[in-house]
């Protein structure tokens, strides 16, 4: 009997081993379960910003093309206000030149008619 209770605790012993394995391995078997669902859920979360993101820039890209339009037509109004205000300054200039030189005959003509 002595030989039967001892192989019965050593297959009492294996099958408490072979089950406490088994539990670890369910144990590391859910863990990584609940890593690879979190895992999911971050790739998720990733794809989705990543979406946002390249809308974001598209945006960023049509505002940009639209903000470059505009400075070159503020760029070409600039150039036209330039010009314009040189005409300006020059039909200044000759309507100055032609008041003096007006001025001056006015001046001549009356000392002539003093004289």
């Amino acid at each position: 009997m002595d030989d039967s209770s001892q192989k019965l605790r050593e297959n009492r012993h294996k099958t408490s081993e072979a089950e406490r394995k088994s539990v670890e391995s369910q144990a590391k078997l859910v863990q990584t379960q609940i890593v690879n669902e979190e895992m999911k859920k971050q790739l998720k979360d990733l794809a989705q910003r990543l979406v946002l993101s390249e809308k974001e820039a598209k945006t960023a890209k049509f505002e940009l093309r639209e903000a470059r339009d505009k400075a070159e037509e503020d760029q070409q109004l600039m150039a036209e206000m330039k010009k314009d205000l040189e005409n300006l300054r020059n039909s200044n200039y000759s309507r100055r030149t032609l008041q003096k030189v007006s001025d001056l005959a006015i001046d001549t003509e009356n000392e002539r008619l003093r004289a």
